[in-house]
């Protein structure tokens, strides 16, 4: 008897927690808040990543432009990467 209880009582339960999570909107704003937070360090993550191989390839070489031409790189990585991921947002909400 006591575990037809338990039985009832999990199935009334999940029915209304699956309710709970469709009535959520697709893009709530906690979703939004994740995607475009992860954007903010996009850029500067890959400016960073460029000057650290420009540096080594500097030490290793003993040159002193890599860090130049690979901090360039790295703006450009960054720049399109955010393009491309905007682009893909505005192409899920049409």
């Amino acid at each position: 008897m006591g575990f037809r209880y338990l039985k009832e009582e999990t199935s009334a339960t999940s029915s209304v927690c699956k309710g709970s999570v469709s009535n959520m909107p697709k893009d709530s704003l906690y979703r939004q808040f994740g995607k475009y937070s992860g954007l903010t360090f996009l850029v500067p993550v890959c400016v960073l990543i460029g000057y650290v191989i420009g540096y080594f390839l500097d030490k290793a070489f003993g040159t002193g432009f890599f860090k130049i031409v690979f901090l360039l790189l790295g703006v450009a990585a960054g720049m399109i990467e955010l393009i491309r991921e905007l682009n893909k947002d505005d192409d899920a909400t049409k």
